[in-house]
């Protein structure tokens, strides 16, 4: 009884190790296969045949040749594939198709001598065989993979830069300093960072959303601690690669955006009522006079600055000055210049 039992547990350990074997050594190699789908298409005066390498951004390493009236292709790794009927698709071009028995190789029996075009375009690779008397150019890629191929580069050109502003956000820590202006009859609110930046800036009805390309925190203290009622709601969270401010107005409240330098933001929200009997004509002569000795001077630094770039002596002209008197009126709530 007791050699049963050890005869049985040697059993059980030899197919334990055989399991073990198998798993260990059989299935990575069937995982390394690469799996590819093989298509063949009569075109107008050719063929075409489609390897098409599933899951796959790029094509894997292999070498074509062809030789004594067969094209082969070769991979440095198995592959799993099943082949078409590619002698009925194509029965000009080829008489006879086969997967070698390691899998490392498709052949193709040709008819007769053909001139093979190869293109590739990520994870496909198209073989073209052209008829020795052909003409002009050789065929082009479809249409569809090319657009196809144009948003993956887009896509990949996104996902760098993304990868750009996560890494740079880690090194040097850009901040935004939010400073918020209330005037008689608008808010300010001023985004001022430490480094460049871009904002995407979208609004609908009722609401008004920011997206900078800083995955950084921000704090909204100088807004919300005061909250004025044509702002129902503002909120902040960060993205992977950017922050999104978000504002929930009231009704009939249109927010103006603008740019003053690629580190300095402005949301300008209009009161609903504004404090129109706190401005003076006065105060509003002063700004306008302000206003216009601001374009002076940058007239005159644009001059300056043309005058200096020249190469030799450089007149600037000088144009006719036209002397301005602002006048004020007010109707109602509006204050009119």
């Amino acid at each position: 009884m007791r050699i049963f039992q050890l005869k049985l547990m040697g059993r059980i350990a030899q197919s334990l190790l055989v399991a073990f074997l198998f798993v260990f050594l059989v299935v990575p190699t069937s995982l390394a296969q690469v799996n590819v789908e093989v298509s063949a298409q009569q075109m107008d005066g050719f063929g075409r045949i489609v390897l098409k390498f599933a899951n796959r951004f790029d094509l894997p390493a292999y070498e074509l040749n062809s030789e004594n009236g067969v094209l082969s292709i070769e991979f440095s790794d198995a592959v799993q594939v099943v082949l078409p009927d590619i002698s009925g698709s194509l029965p000009q071009f080829v008489s006879v198709s086969r997967v070698d028995p390691d899998r490392k190789g498709i052949r193709f029996g040709l008819k007769s001598e053909v001139n093979v075009n190869r293109l590739e375009a990520g994870g496909l690779l198209f073989l073209d065989f052209l008829p020795l008397n052909w003409q002009g150019l050789p065929p082009g890629l479809p249409e569809e993979v090319v657009a196809e191929l144009a948003q993956r580069s887009q896509e990949a050109a996104e996902l760098a830069e993304l990868e750009r502003r996560i890494e740079f956000a880690l090194v040097h820590n850009p901040e935004a300093h939010i400073n918020v202006g209330r005037h008689p009859t608008f808010i300010r609110i001023v985004f001022d960072w430490t480094e460049d930046t871009k904002v995407d800036f979208s609004r609908e009805d009722g609401s008004a959303r920011l997206e900078f390309h800083w995955p950084v925190e921000l704090d909204l203290y100088a807004l919300l601690s005061d909250l004025p009622p044509e702002i129902i709601s503002a909120s902040t969270r960060k993205m992977v690669g950017s922050n999104v401010v978000e504002f929930t107005l009231s009704e009939g409240v249109v927010p103006r955006f603008f740019k003053n330098t690629d580190r300095q933001y402005v949301l300008d929200i209009d009161l609903i009522e504004p404090d129109t009997d706190t401005i003076s004509p006065e105060a509003l002569l002063a700004a306008a006079q302000a206003d216009r000795l601001a374009r002076d001077m940058e007239m005159a630094a644009l001059a300056l600055e043309q005058v200096e770039l020249s190469d030799g002596p450089m007149s600037v002209p000088v144009t006719d000055q036209t002397e301005l008197t602002p006048q004020i009126s007010k109707i109602g709530s509006t204050v009119r210049i």
